[in-house]
């Protein structure tokens, strides 16, 4: 129930032996409260720094005034519901056994957030409640799988018009979600999103290589992007996606020191989650340094650079292949190099590249 602050004020005329500490505590726990909470004496004799027995007798006071409503308190002989108006002598008035109701009773106040923003912080919680789980797998694994999947000739495709290019994103979001991220049996994480690039961590590297297969399907059976005419007509190559993967191991500072993936979890500019490390950071300048190749998009639906750690894990056979190296430079000086495998997909299978 939403408490009334005038029964409130008319309850403070009264007990004017309550100090302004716990005027302003009592205030702030009942009218103040983010999200909806129950309340009981335990909790007021905790937060306002006052005795149990003083907390008991402001809550059934706070009642009596009709500035909360107390819940029916349930007797533990015969278990019946008691209204507390009804209980004299802490004695059940059903079955006549003494009832210990001083750290029973309790309110329910609904916070001052709207639905939509309770909704929100509770999609949040769970969120970062996920990456935890991961990154407590991490721990346990040693390693996690990081696969970036971006749009190609994503700024001709918002030429064409900011409306037709967010209802493609959107659509992007829908078919990752409930077409790709729906086959994966192990655990990921969806990091969001940088622009039109999408950030995904799995926990077994095979399901990264599964995602890419299962969207490559997606992107060739899906007649709904033909819907997307002035982009069809002006964009030769479209939809195409590139993407990288590999592994990121336990974080390390400068110094070489191991510390626990929980530290490393990060909130973005845009609200997102992601992990801050410093190989992570490695393989995003891997990725704005590799080449799209457009002669093998013009046969595959996705291409994808995996770096040679990634490889490793998913015990890869290097026999009779070449892996390319991969150098980010800035102001003629490399920032950061590896060495990956180019592969291609169209309908979940490898093309011929």
């Amino acid at each position: 129930m939403k408490p009334s602050f005038k029964k409130f004020m008319n309850y403070l005329i009264e007990r004017t032996e309550l100090s302004d500490k716990t005027i302003d505590c009592l205030h702030s726990l009942i009218f103040m409260t983010p999200q909806d909470k129950i309340i009981d004496a335990r909790s007021i004799s905790i937060f306002c720094d006052i005795s149990i027995d003083s907390a008991y007798e402001i809550i059934k006071d706070l009642h009596q005034y009709g500035v909360i409503k107390i819940e029916e308190v349930p007797c533990n002989s015969c278990g019946s519901l008691i209204p507390i108006s009804e209980i004299e002598n802490n004695t059940c008035p059903e079955c006549e056994s003494l009832m210990y109701i001083k750290e029973k009773i309790y309110f329910k106040i609904e916070g001052i957030l709207d639905f939509e923003m309770k909704q929100h912080l509770k999609r949040k919680d769970l969120i970062y409640r996920k990456a935890e789980r991961l990154s407590d797998t991490w721990e346990e694994n040693g390693f996690i799988t990081y696969l970036i999947i971006d749009l190609v000739n994503s700024q001709k495709i918002q030429s064409q018009g900011d409306d037709e290019y967010n209802r493609f994103l959107e659509l992007l979001r829908e078919i990752l979600t409930y077409k790709v991220l729906s086959q994966i049996k192990g655990e990921y994480f969806s990091l969001g999103e940088i622009g039109d690039a999408h950030k995904i961590a799995f926990t077994d590297p095979l399901d990264a290589i599964k995602a890419i297969e299962e969207f490559s399907k997606s992107i060739y059976k899906n007649e709904i992007f033909q819907t997307f005419t002035s982009i069809n007509k002006k964009i030769e190559l479209f939809p195409k996606f590139r993407a990288v993967v590999d592994i990121l191991d336990k974080p390390v500072d400068n110094r070489g020191i191991v510390y626990s993936p929980r530290q490393v979890i990060t909130t973005t500019l845009s609200g997102a989650l992601d992990f801050n490390t410093i190989k992570l950071t490695r393989l995003f300048r891997l990725d704005a340094a590799a080449d799209s190749d457009l002669d093998a998009l013009d046969k595959c639906d996705i291409t994808l650079w995996a770096f040679s750690d990634f490889l490793d894990k998913i015990n890869f056979k290097y026999k009779d292949v070449q892996l390319k190296p991969i150098r980010a430079k800035k102001d003629d000086s490399i920032i950061a190099s590896g060495n990956a495998l180019f592969l291609g997909f169209k309908n979940g299978e490898s093309c011929n590249l």
